[in-house]
């Protein structure tokens, strides 16, 4: 069972814990910190399990200040590295939409 750790910033709940992430319209999911002051980020993966919907997809490496778009599965080298990595996904259709898994993998 994979467990994701996120908020949600449209509803302000926390959810700490779950194994699916539901999304309504435009709502967007945040992760918490998922590798903080380990050394300078410079490049990561972002894995996503899409059951329904159509999403945006961001990586953060310094803590959300910047936010930088990516594609699901390809690795990508920041433009603005830093020490506190995490992802946002946003639901960017007129619909709801479902993900099943998020990693984020080969970060260095």
């Amino acid at each position: 069972m994979t467990y994701i750790p996120a908020i949600f910033d449209t509803a302000q709940f926390d959810y700490s814990y779950f194994t699916v992430l539901y999304f309504t319209s435009g709502q967007t999911a945040l992760s918490k910190s998922l590798d903080y002051n380990n050394g300078v980020i410079t490049s990561a993966r972002l894995k996503a399990t899409i059951a329904s919907g159509s999403f945006n997809f961001y990586l953060s490496a310094d803590g959300g200040v910047n936010w930088e778009s990516v594609t699901n599965n390809v690795a990508y080298p920041f433009v603005n590295t830093g020490s506190d990595l995490r992802w946002k996904i946003t639901e960017n259709a007129a619909s709801s939409g479902e993900i099943t898994n998020v990693e984020v993998v080969d970060y260095k």
